[in-house]
C-alpha cells in the first residue's frame, strides 16, 4: 500500500514542484542506499529548523530550491532582509531590492505576527516629491516649490524637515576659522502651504518655507540645504533631498534689499497649443512699452512656443527683456491646467528680489492705466499695500466694425479691430488678475495671493487700472472677425450669443503709439498670422 507525503517546502518560497516519496509494505522493502542518504539529509535539515531561529533557516533557504527563480523566492529574501536595518550600509537590506526601490524600514516589520507576506510593486504610480525650484529668501529662510503626491498629502499628512549643512566651521555669520572645519548642521523648521485651492489632480502644488532661528551661510563658507520628505508612514524612511547648494563666497546680503534690477517683472503661466505668433508679437510690443525699459518678462513654454513664436520674440530676447523657460517636461506630472499653480509660484520666488512689483496675468490680457495717472502712481499710492487686484474688461472675440476701405482685417492688430466689450451682469463674479511685491509674499495663486507676509490687498477701481481680456484669440491663426457692425451704428448695443456688447475704443487709441514703439525699439516686423 502506498501513500504520498506532503510538500517539504512552501511553494511561495520558490519550490516550483513538490518532492514526492513512496513506500511499500514492510514485506516489500528493499533498502536503497540513495534513499537512505536522502532521508537522512532531510531529517538533518528538519533538525536544524528546530534548533536555529527561523530567520537563519530562511537565510539558507536558497540551497533547498536551487532551481527556483528569483521572483519566486522573493518572500524568503524579504523575510531574511528584515533582520537588517536600512541604516546598515555595510550589509545592504535585501528588502530594498525586493520592493523595487521602496526603501522600507525593516525594523518596523514584526515577525511574531504570522507569516510575512511581501507586496511586490511594479512601475510608478506617483512620485513622493518633485522639486521645481529652491530660492534663498534671506539669511534665515528658503522657499522650496514643488509637486507632492496628492493622495499621500491628503490622507497621510506627511511631515517635512530641513537642515543647513555648512561647509565651513559655522552655520551663521560669525566668521569661521580660515582652516577647514567639520561641517556644521543647523536644524530648521518647515512651514507648508498648498496654494492650488485643492485643484490638484494626481499631484498637488506644495510651497515649503524652511526657516532657521539663526543666520545660515552668511559667513560665505557655502553649504547645502537638505529637505527631508516623509511618506507619512512608519515603514519607509524619509527621502533626503539636497534642494539648494551655495558655493563659497556666493552669499550676497545686498541682493535682498532695494534697489532691485527692475521696476516690474511679468510672470506668465504655462503656454501651450498652437499659439499665434502675431498675437504674441502684438502683446509683447504693447507691454514692453507699457512697463518701460526697466522691466523683464518670464515666459513658460509648455509646448506653445513653436518656431514662429520664438522668431517674433527673438529681438526682445537679444535685448535682455525676455526669458523663455522650457517647462514641457511638467506634462508628465498630472497637475491642474498644465501645472499653472506650480509655474506661478516658481516665478514668484525667482522674481522676489528682481523687481519692486511682479505681475501675474495671461498673454491674451492687456493692462491699461488711465492716462491721467501712471502705473507707478497707482502702485505706490499706499505704502502699506502689498497686492493690488485688477478688474477685467471682457472683450468680444468676434465683433468688429466694418471697414469699407479694406477686406483684409488680418493685418489689423487684435486690440485694433476687437473694440466691443461685454456688458457686465450683476451678481456674476468676473476674474481678476493681480500684482504683488513678491518679497512680502509666501506663496501665490493664479488670480491672487492668499499668503501675504505683510501689508494689505487693494482692489483697485477700473478707472485707475484695468485689463482688457481678449479671450479665445491667442490660438486663432485665422481671422477672428465674424460679426460686422455698420460704422454708422457702432455706438448701439450689439447682441451676439445672448450677450450684450458696447463699443470701447480705449485700446484702439493706443495701437499707433505701440506700433511706433516697436519700430523704434526692435525694427520693423512682418505681419505673421
Amino acid at each position: 500500500m502506498t501513500r504520498e507525503t506532503e510538500k517539504v517546502w512552501a511553494k511561495e518560497l520558490g519550490c516550483q514542484a513538490a518532492i514526492k516519496f513512496h513506500s511499500t509494505a514492510c514485506s516489500d522493502i528493499r533498502v536503497n542506499k540513495v534513499y537512505v542518504l536522502l532521508l537522512l539529509a532531510l531529517g538533518f535539515c528538519f533538525l536544524i529548523a528546530q534548533t536555529y531561529p527561523l530567520i537563519q533557516v530562511l537565510e539558507t533557504s536558497k540551497i533547498w530550491c536551487t532551481g527556483s527563480s528569483g521572483s519566486s523566492s522573493l518572500q524568503a529574501t524579504a523575510v531574511a532582509g528584515a533582520a537588517t536595518t536600512a541604516s546598515d550600509n555595510t550589509n545592504p537590506n535585501p528588502l530594498s531590492v525586493s520592493f523595487l526601490h521602496e526603501r522600507i524600514n525593516s525594523s518596523t516589520i514584526d515577525l511574531s505576527h504570522g507569516e510575512v507576506r511581501v507586496f511586490k510593486p511594479h512601475g510608478m504610480a506617483a512620485h513622493l516629491f518633485i522639486e521645481m525650484g529652491t530660492y534663498r529668501g534671506g539669511p534665515r529662510s528658503f522657499s522650496i516649490v514643488g509637486l507632492a503626491s496628492k493622495p499621500i498629502d491628503i490622507f497621510h499628512h506627511p511631515p517635512y524637515a530641513c537642515e543647513w549643512i555648512s561647509r565651513g566651521g559655522g552655520g551663521g555669520g560669525g566668521g569661521g576659522s580660515s582652516e577647514a572645519a567639520a561641517p556644521v548642521v543647523v536644524k530648521g523648521e518647515v512651514h507648508k502651504i498648498l496654494p492650488d485651492w485643492n485643484y490638484g489632480r494626481l499631484y498637488t502644488v506644495v510651497v515649503l518655507t524652511c526657516k532657521f532661528k539663526e543666520d545660515v551661510g552668511t559667513d560665505k563658507s557655502g553649504g547645502d540645504l537638505v529637505l527631508y520628505a516623509s511618506y507619512g508612514d512608519k515603514y519607509r524612511e524619509p527621502e533626503r533631498i539636497v534642494v539648494f547648494t551655495e558655493v563659497k563666497d556666493e552669499y550676497n546680503a545686498t541682493l535682498f534689499n532695494p534697489p532691485f534690477p527692475y521696476d516690474y517683472v511679468y510672470c506668465g503661466s504655462s503656454i501651450y497649443g498652437d499659439v499665434s505668433p502675431q498675437r504674441m508679437r502684438e502683446w509683447m510690443a504693447y507691454h514692453a512699452n507699457f512697463f518701460g525699459n526697466r522691466s523683464h518678462f518670464f515666459f513658460h513654454d509648455s509646448g506653445g512656443f513653436h518656431d514662429d513664436v520664438r522668431r517674433v520674440l527673438e529681438p526682445w530676447i537679444k535685448q535682455g527683456r525676455v526669458t523663455i523657460q522650457n517647462i514641457q517636461q511638467q506634462e508628465i506630472y498630472d497637475g491642474y491646467y498644465h501645472n499653472q499653480f506650480l509655474v506661478v509660484n516658481d516665478c514668484l520666488f525667482r522674481s522676489r528680489f528682481l523687481a519692486n512689483w511682479t505681475f501675474f496675468f495671461d498673454v491674451d490680457e492687456y493692462m491699461y492705466v488711465n492716462p491721467a495717472t501712471t502705473l507707478s502712481a497707482v502702485l505706490e499710492q499706499d505704502k502699506n499695500i502689498t497686492q493690488i487686484t485688477i478688474e477685467q474688461v471682457p472683450i468680444s472675440s468676434e465683433i468688429c466694425i466694418r471697414d469699407n476701405s479694406t477686406n483684409d482685417y488680418s493685418r489689423k492688430w487684435i486690440f485694433e479691430k476687437l473694440v466691443y466689450r461685454k456688458v457686465l451682469k450683476r451678481g456674476i463674479r468676473y476674474d481678476r488678475k493681480y500684482a504683488v511685491q513678491a518679497r512680502h509674499v509666501e506663496a501665490t495663486g493664479v488670480h491672487m495671493s492668499m499668503n501675504m507676509l505683510k501689508g494689505k490687498n487693494l482692489y483697485v477701481k477700473g478707472d485707475q487700472i484695468r485689463y482688457y481680456h481678449y479671450h479665445g484669440t491667442l490660438d486663432k491663426r485665422s481671422e477672428v472677425c465674424k460679426h460686422f457692425v455698420d460704422p454708422r451704428n457702432k455706438t448701439e448695443v450689439v447682441t451676439v450669443q445672448h450677450e450684450n456688447h458696447r463699443i470701447d475704443e480705449t485700446m484702439f487709441e493706443i495701437v499707433a503709439p505701440t506700433k511706433q514703439y516697436e519700430l523704434e525699439t526692435i525694427g520693423n516686423l512682418p505681419t505673421i498670422i
